[in-house]
């Protein structure tokens, strides 16, 4: 039986590898196991795990946006920095000694291909419908929509740049709050080395849903190995 997402058919094959892929992640199968699978089930359609990952985000449509960084973890190349061949911090060359291959870079996954992923699911996007019918009680602050900020954010226009739209925040009951979270953490016994994982929280779900595994959205990870000195470039 063929699936019809988004005007796209999914058959049996893409089906299989989307399983096994979803049965490695949910059970955390190391990258060895995986690649056993296809000769554990040689009649599946169960490709190496390169192949597989390749095939999962052709098919979901997720393409990450690539950054040049500092390797020594000073600045990310957008912005104001966004022309430079050199870290200004460091003084360390952006690119190889061929001057097209970068020193290092940093993956950004977008996050509207994530939201409108969400909105796919009937079921999802009813969760979502939680802020729209949330009624406030003066007396209670149970989430962050009882909050002096959220009404103050009410009170204001919208911002893209410099130019102010004609509509209030959170004025259409369409709209989605996002939460962003971020603290670095040593990958490595050896914690000489740090990570910044670069995660947002659907605040549009039920309280109870927010902040499960499922619904966080890893938006991308800053690599180290050590703080950057302006975190907002990699924002």
């Amino acid at each position: 039986m063929d699936v019809l997402t988004e005007g796209n058919i999914l058959d049996e094959s893409d089906l299989t590898l989307l399983h096994a892929y979803a049965l490695k992640l949910e059970e955390c199968l190391t990258d060895k196991v995986f690649n056993k699978l296809c000769f554990a089930f040689p009649q599946s359609p169960i490709d190496s795990l390169k192949n597989t990952e390749k095939c999962v985000q052709f098919l979901s449509g997720f393409q990450p946006v690539c950054y040049c960084f500092c390797p020594s973890s000073c600045i990310c190349y957008t912005g104001p920095y966004k022309t430079l061949t050199k870290c200004p911090k460091c003084n360390t060359d952006c690119y190889k000694a061929n001057g097209t291959t970068p020193q290092a870079i940093y993956e950004y996954l977008p996050i509207i291909p994530c939201l409108c992923t969400m909105l796919v699911s009937t079921s999802y996007a009813m969760k979502m419908q939680y802020w729209s019918k949330h009624e406030a009680d003066p007396t209670k602050i149970t989430n962050i929509f009882d909050g002096t900020h959220y009404r103050s954010l009410q009170e204001m226009f919208i911002m893209i740049g410099t130019e102010e739209l004609p509509m209030w925040c959170f004025s259409d009951p369409h709209n989605i709050a996002l939460g962003l979270s971020t603290d670095g953490f040593g990958p490595f016994k050896c914690h000489t080395k740090t990570a910044w994982p670069i995660i947002l929280f659907n605040y549009n779900l039920p309280p109870e849903e927010r902040f499960l595994k499922q619904n966080i959205i890893l938006i991308g990870v800053v690599p180290g190995p050590k703080k950057s000195c302006d975190f907002d470039l990699f924002l």
